[in-house]
């Protein structure tokens, strides 16, 4: 069985991005898949049993719908990318929340709706910065495997910002908001209600905090969070 495909991508360049973006995609197949760039136009063909050629012609058609979404983001035509495609390009594991919170910090209009996220911000800055989080989510629940999720977020988010996670939870504790059982290390406010304060609190300056004016006394004292000296630098 055989089958030809004809991907519009605009211009040779184009085109050959979307070819290698075919060929390394998941569920393509078939034993025989050749393609030739005619212009703007990216032509297909497939050839092989027709299980094996119906597999490989559906997932050639959703690298192609992925292919062109993520082109349109980049170019800044649409402002609007699905989560698991941002994952998928940034290869890691994503926390949508905290990739909006941050952008929000930076000044621009996000959110997440429908699967996508939703924003303003320079596109690549957007991949930028989700590289940042996915690569914080890996350090962060590596060397912290009791935080609740709620704590882990805000590591994330601080880790995304160029902060030593282990300086941020010291000068939690410090403060009294950190609440620790046998199993589980939590916050004992939402971790939003903190995201805000980081850069004060590594200044020293004071914060929200826990426990009324003991908690006050105890923290006065303390060393405030600590910069990542590799602040920028991808984790390992």
């Amino acid at each position: 069985m055989r089958v030809e495909l004809r991907l519009r991508c605009g211009s040779p360049e184009a085109c050959a991005e979307l070819a290698e973006y075919v060929v390394r995609r998941r569920g393509v197949r078939a034993p025989q898949l050749s393609y030739e760039i005619r212009g703007g136009v990216l032509e297909v063909s497939i050839a092989g049993p027709a299980s094996d050629v119906s597999a490989s012609r559906g997932a050639v058609m959703e690298a192609y719908r992925e292919w062109r979404s993520l082109r349109e983001f980049r170019l800044g035509t649409s402002g609007r990318l699905d989560l698991r495609l941002l994952a998928s390009t940034v290869g890691g594991p994503l926390m949508p929340d905290v990739l909006v919170e941050l952008l929000r910090m930076r000044g621009y209009s996000a959110g997440v709706s429908g699967g996508e996220l939703r924003t303003d911000a320079d596109p690549g800055e957007v991949l930028e910065l989700a590289g940042r989080v996915s690569r914080a989510i890996e350090e962060v629940s590596r060397e912290f495997p009791k935080a609740s999720r709620n704590l882990k977020h805000l590591l994330v988010a601080a880790r995304a910002l160029g902060l030593d996670p282990s300086g941020v939870l010291g000068a939690l504790r410090s403060r009294g908001l950190v609440e620790e059982g046998e199993r589980r290390v939590d916050l004992r406010v939402l971790w939003r209600s903190l995201l805000a304060e980081l850069p004060s609190l590594e200044l020293g300056v004071g914060g929200v905090e826990a426990g009324g004016e003991e908690a006050e006394r105890e923290g006065a004292g303390t060393e405030g969070l600590r910069r990542d000296p590799h602040a920028g630098e991808p984790a390992g």
